[in-house]
């Protein structure tokens, strides 16, 4: 399956690792691009910008900083029509 991880931190690169691992097509994306120098390594696609990622990928993972990063996302235009049709997994955990 086609995947995009977006968000690559604590909890982003283990699970963005495992879907490697497990030979799924991996496209990542996070705003601080020398985090997913592992990933690349390990087989990983990196995508330019968060909409280039969500275009890669049937499923889109999102993990984020926080409510604020995800309604950036979210709302803007092109995120918004590439999301369209696709299957999003929200796991941001956030007290905001």
């Amino acid at each position: 399956m086609k995947i995009s991880v977006l968000g690559i931190g604590l909890m982003g690169l283990p699970i963005a690792q495992r879907l490697i691992d497990a030979h799924h097509s991996l496209t990542v994306y996070n705003r601080t691009a020398s985090k997913l120098a592992p990933l690349q390594t390990a087989g990983a696609t990196i995508a330019p910008s968060a909409a280039a990622a969500i275009a890669a990928s049937e499923c889109t993972i999102l993990m984020l900083t926080d409510a604020a990063a995800i309604r950036e996302l979210l709302l803007s235009d092109s995120s918004r029509s590439q999301l369209a049709g696709r299957t999003v997994i929200q796991l941001t955990y956030s007290p905001t």
